[in-house]
């Protein structure tokens, strides 16, 4: 530690010990409960990073990690659009659901699926077996279980694995061979993670009382220190209190944490295999409190009956199932049909960025601590066709990287123009956004680049 910086911290305890003496069962202030208080509160990391101009705040990173995966691949016609710059670009019928949060978007045309060309089996099989994994004939493991290995915190379940359709054995992979089964039945989910309630409502109380406790003694130690100050450090200071007026405010109306045993709502009936909507409402709850009460902190979905949901039986126009008329879409592109499927999935993945939106999350809320991918196994349908395939982030990747954007390496319209970026590069990416220093992922086929992709972090 920088000698300056370790004498500054001394100087803050000392004066913040004098300023609130030892009392038996008081709240003292010192700075580690500066940097975090009970029930998680972190109250005064700015302050502390103020009082020397060497310190340095270590960037804050994602938290989280959500794969969001469809299959079927999508029209990018009617996907996002470039303009004249990355920042400069509109958003097509299909994406019209996401507009609300196209400024915390990084989306991507251009990818491509390079491993699924050294793979085995049908047009289907070899990119199934390696949108994930990059690793072709089932080679795995899929990047979820890669990246929860990495980041989970003790006390937390590994990938947590859920599906909008039936339970399959698709695309995820433990290891080599080793298929992991996604949950189609929001009850079963729910039955396993959460067996009890998480906190009664007494518990929850005492912990609001706790919480209000830290902040009050905060606030308290902060104005007989601030007695002691200059003229810029009380400025510093004063800027730090409102910000826990902030939080005090958001914590009362609040009433309670966020963490709480999920509501799923299901109507009269439920079918997970059939009634998608509602499997996908149930499913986005229980990530959203699965979250929110720590309890992993990666997690896949996948949206199992993709090659013909009977979801999509009001779309076919005049086709006899999905399958026929995604695989017909590349030389037919304005088939309405097509485009109102894909928006039907754009507006399912916007409805969970919503969700994820009004959970709060410390400082802010689960979709500011998330990076989620939202993904598939195609491009354009025709052929199968693994280039340019299907690619959005959305959330937070880090203070740092600007969302927002859209980035190109190939003309999607063309469906067999080849890139130089791959599924690779964007796994390689997110893992450099958790802090993680891989310069490869899954196997280097031919063409693949190793490092992250250009332009985004």
């Amino acid at each position: 530690m920088n000698k300056q910086v370790a004498a500054d911290q001394r100087r803050v305890d000392q004066e913040l010990q004098r300023a609130q003496p030892h009392k038996t069962g008081a709240f003292v202030l010192g700075r580690r409960s500066l940097l975090r208080g009970v029930g998680g509160i972190t109250v005064g990391l700015p302050f502390i990073e103020a009082l020397s101009r060497k310190a340095q705040a270590a960037p804050g990173r994602p938290k989280r990690f959500l794969l969001w995966h469809q299959g079927q691949g999508t029209q990018f016609k009617q996907w996002a659009i470039p303009g004249s710059s990355p920042t400069d670009f509109s958003l097509g019928s299909i994406l019209e659901p996401v507009a609300p949060f196209k400024d915390r978007m990084l989306f991507f045309r251009g990818i491509d699926n390079k491993v699924a060309e050294i793979a085995s089996g049908d047009g289907h099989a070899t990119k199934q077996s390696t949108c994930l994994t990059c690793v072709p004939n089932g080679g795995g493991p899929s990047f979820d279980q890669v990246l929860s290995a990495r980041i989970r915190t003790p006390g937390q379940r590994s990938s947590l694995n859920l599906a909008v359709g039936r339970s399959a054995k698709i695309r995820l992979y433990a290891g080599p061979g080793d298929k992991i089964e996604s949950q189609g039945d929001p009850r079963k989910v729910l039955a396993s993670l959460f067996t009890t309630t998480p906190q009664s409502s007494k518990e929850l109380e005492r912990l609001a009382l706790r919480r209000k406790s830290v902040l009050d003694g905060v606030k308290e130690n902060m104005t007989t220190f601030r007695a002691r100050l200059g003229t810029e450090d009380k400025r510093r200071l004063d800027q730090h209190t409102d910000k826990l007026r902030e939080l005090e405010t958001r914590l009362n109306a609040q009433g309670s944490v966020a963490c709480t045993t999920p509501k799923l709502n299901l109507p009269a009936g439920f079918n997970p295999d059939s009634n998608h909507e509602a499997n996908a409402d149930a499913q986005t709850e229980i990530l959203a409190m699965a979250f929110a009460c720590n309890l992993t902190s990666v997690a896949t979905v996948e949206f199992t009956d993709d090659h013909d949901p009977g979801v999509f039986g009001g779309f076919l126009s005049g086709y006899g199932n999905w399958h026929d008329m995604v695989h017909a879409g590349e030389t037919k592109r304005d088939i309405g049909g097509l485009i109102s499927g894909y928006r039907w999935y754009a507006a399912r993945f916007a409805k969970m960025l919503s969700r994820f939106s009004e959970v709060q999350d410390e400082s802010g809320t689960l979709l500011d601590h998330t990076t989620i991918q939202w993904t598939c196994d195609f491009g354009y349908g025709i052929g199968h066709n693994g280039l340019s395939v299907h690619a959005a982030l959305a959330g937070s990747l880090g203070p740092d990287v600007k969302m927002g954007r859209l980035l190109s390496f190939s003309d999607a319209e063309k469906a067999w123009t080849a890139s130089n970026c791959s599924l690779n590069n964007l796994y390689v990416t997110i893992l450099a956004a958790f802090g993680q220093k891989d310069t490869t992922f899954g196997t280097q086929a031919k063409g693949v680049q190793p490092g992250p992709i250009a332009g985004v972090l």
